[in-house]
């Protein structure tokens, strides 16, 4: 019984301190985004559109693997991938974005 409600807790109340959440954010190509207080982003994958209905996947290269509470991601201005649409003006970025909480002691 012991390992069973011990259990119970862990599931229960285990995910309210880790707990991380997807995101999705579109922005403005040149633009800037600030990180939450206390959170961490990590960008999953990441296109470029123009509204058109076709959305052209870019390379993470373009990012850094984390951004920290309060640090500005800071979108190009011009990607590669950008060629293979025509006309490179209103170009935005479509991110998917992990949120972490930022470990507090």
């Amino acid at each position: 019984m012991k390992w069973i409600s011990l259990s119970f807790i862990l599931f229960a109340f285990g995910p309210v301190k880790a707990q991380d959440t997807t995101l999705v954010r579109t922005c403005l190509q040149g633009s800037a985004v600030q990180v939450p207080k206390d959170k961490s982003w990590t960008i999953e994958k990441a296109y470029i559109t123009k509204n058109d209905g076709y959305n052209i996947a870019i390379s993470l290269s373009n990012f850094d693997k984390i951004y920290t509470s309060e640090s500005k991601l800071s979108l190009p201005y011009y990607c590669a991938e950008m060629e293979l649409i025509s006309g490179t003006s209103s170009i935005f970025y479509i991110l998917t974005i992990r949120e972490k909480n930022s470990e507090t002691n």
